[in-house]
């Protein structure tokens, strides 16, 4: 692999769980040219990866928009041919990360600083990106920095899990530990050399520094003491840029406030509403990051699944909390069809088995009196299937108990739907349906119903009281549903 320090690409190990919920932006076709000088403009060339057999899964660019403290992502579809995607920004310079991951045991995190009017090439070299910049040559030796130190990297704690199907024996723990101090004395070493000789800013410099020590310890999370963290470090705003500080701050509010797990087979699913709570009555951090945070917890409850009148409540408290009147108004444009809409269950017309339609209002009425367990599922979803067993595993356990369980699939072609719930033994009748007016029905907008296999409850009076239940194979939504029988 080339040394020549001009061509070295520096990649920081960042994690985005923490920023992927901003908008998705797909220009297609655009010419590479700047018409404006408030664009940026990427230009990539095609690339053929073949990770281990894995597909490459999530190809981005990433921006943090500090007016509205959002995460913004923007796919990359380049796969066998080359993508442009054109970016208007407010801001004369502007961090990004360029993340690509296979979903499993790969995951490269590339950060860069361009300016407005910069048309970007990106080309790759051994799968990894090389960047230039058309019309400016100056701090590319800052963009492309140490592309040898990604290959000196070890493979952290989750990504060796999803490789090799096991935790590291005691022995290779050790090894790892020795060959992860070495990896980040070369990593601070190497940025220290480069701003002696004046070939990185500082800005630069503190970004990737930091980005690398908090990146350590978000890999360290479930053993970290979070109780020794300064309120220095909950403070800077300036590293927001960092997607891995925006996920160390994630973790340092779950593990420092204890913040609930619902589902503990889903351990990486915090209960966002204690954390949204916890967070509002804070005072460690700084008010930027304060803000931040909210707005985070905000849209992940809002993605979870919440009724509409625990929105607008929450949607007040959120006021309440932030005063950025930019990122406000993102939130109302994103979620105000939803404030001021009514759930509407009445015209969610649904099919059984036996071809008879009817609506979800007069299947909710005529169990009245049953607590009602829906199951959104479809013949293609993977995940749905496997959950089925469970599913009908704890309908037998809960068979005498007034508890009904309701299958409505989402899928658009009616034959798969038939062949599939003959073929996993669902019931005949008005228990097994067909959704008719999915997606375009303001009911499943309300429900934010784009992730199945999804579950939801009515209590036995027909109010619907968990728009986003727990997985039927967890003890979690067994102990949900004998509490709404009790009542």
């Amino acid at each position: 692999m080339k040394t020549n320090i001009v061509q070295y690409l520096f990649l920081v190990p960042l994690v985005l769980i923490g920023g992927m919920t901003g908008c998705l932006d797909k220009n297609r076709n655009i010419k590479p040219s700047v018409e404006e000088s408030k664009q940026i403009v990427f230009v990539f060339e095609p690339q053929e990866i073949d990770w281990s057999s894995n597909r490459l899964k999530s190809n981005a660019i990433i921006y943090f928009d500090k007016d509205s403290l959002q995460v913004k992502s923007y796919t990359v579809n380049n796969y066998l041919k080359g993508d442009t995607i054109v970016i208007t920004v407010k801001d004369q310079e502007v961090y990004f990360n360029y993340y690509l991951s296979n979903g499993k045991d790969i995951k490269q995190n590339l950060f860069y600083n361009f300016q407005r009017g910069d048309t970007i090439d990106i080309r790759y070299v051994d799968n990894l990106p090389l960047v230039d910049i058309r019309h400016r040559k100056e701090n590319l030796e800052e963009i492309n920095i140490q592309q040898h130190l990604y290959s000196k990297q070890p493979l952290e704690q989750s990504l060796f899990r999803n490789r090799y199907d096991r935790n590291r024996s005691i022995e290779e723990e050790k090894r790892y530990l020795v060959e992860e101090d070495n990896y980040y004395h070369d990593v601070y070493s190497t940025l220290d050399s480069l701003k002696l000789v004046n070939q990185i800013s500082q800005r630069m410099y503190d970004v990737l520094f930091y980005s690398n020590y908090y990146y350590r310890i978000n890999t360290r999370k479930d053993t970290y003491d979070f109780n020794s963290i300064g309120t220095e470090d909950l403070r800077r705003d300036d590293l927001l840029v960092s997607g891995a500080y925006r996920f160390f701050l994630e973790n340092y509010v779950q593990y420092y406030y204890d913040i609930r797990v619902p589902d503990p087979q889903v351990p990486f699913v915090i209960d966002y509403e204690d954390a949204f709570n916890k967070v509002i009555i804070s005072t460690e951090f700084s008010e930027v990051i304060k803000e931040y945070l909210l707005l985070y917890y905000f849209e992940q409850i809002v993605h979870n699944g919440i009724l509409k009148k625990d929105l607008v409540n929450l949607y007040e408290k959120l006021k309440a909390g932030v005063k950025n009147d930019k990122a406000l108004s993102v939130i109302q444009h994103k979620y105000g069809s939803r404030l001021n809409s009514v759930l509407d269950d009445k015209s969610v017309l649904l099919l059984d088995s036996n071809n008879n339609t009817f609506s979800l209002a007069d299947l909710v009425k005529e169990n009245k009196g049953q607590v009602i367990v829906i199951d959104f599922w479809a013949s293609w979803c993977g995940p749905c299937l496997q959950m089925m067993p469970y599913s009908k595993a704890l309908k037998e356990v809960l068979g005498q108990e007034p508890v009904v369980f309701i299958y409505i699939s989402i899928d658009s072609d009616k034959r798969a739907w038939t062949t599939a719930y003959n073929k996993i033994g669902l019931p005949i009748g008005r228990h097994n349906v067909l959704a008719m007016n999915y997606p375009e029905h303001s009911f499943y907008e309300e429900l934010n119903l784009t992730e199945i296999p999804r579950y939801i409850l009515y209590n036995k009076e027909g109010k619907l009281v968990n728009a986003k239940a727990a997985y039927p194979n967890s003890d979690v939504l067994r102990e949900e549903i004998l509490s709404l029988v009790k009542e």
